[in-house]
């Protein structure tokens, strides 16, 4: 039997070896074992990432005091029903209030505005998107 540079040979006992004389089921096994690891991270939903602490970032917060989930949460109880876009839930988990004018919403900690929402729009991924530097939008992307 001929073999090319980069064909792969099965010998008797199952083991494939490489033109190269190397092993490729060393290889199998380094890849399987990283997916094992990698199957370790699990992401952790963004309503269990604890709210930044006060003391250390007050002075990156445009509004500390919306820091923690059910103090922005409750800004949207005047959110209009009728509006499409992404839940009130997840507005409050990716970082927002709300305005109380149409669907404007605004980051507590960058100040970053949004509005016009679709359907379709993901908060947390518009929030990160426009606003890379927001220290809330990085911490939750670090988790997520």
């Amino acid at each position: 039997m001929e073999t090319l540079v980069g064909d792969d040979v099965e010998t008797d006992s199952g083991l494939n070896f490489f033109a190269d004389g190397s092993n490729s089921n060393a290889f199998v096994r380094s890849i399987k074992q990283q997916r094992r690891e990698e199957k370790k991270y699990v992401a952790a939903p963004v309503h269990n990432i604890p709210p930044p602490p006060v003391d250390s970032r007050n002075t990156l917060w445009k509004y500390p005091e919306y820091r923690n989930f059910t103090e922005r949460y409750q800004t949207f109880a005047e959110w209009p029903r009728f509006l499409k876009g992404p839940s009130t839930r997840d507005l409050a988990r990716s970082g927002f209030i709300y305005t109380k004018i149409s669907d404007k919403v605004t980051c507590f900690c960058c100040g970053l505005t949004f509005k016009n929402w679709e359907p379709r729009d993901d908060a947390f991924d518009e929030h990160i998107r426009w606003s890379k530097q927001c220290y809330y939008a990085r911490m939750v992307a670090s988790v997520k």
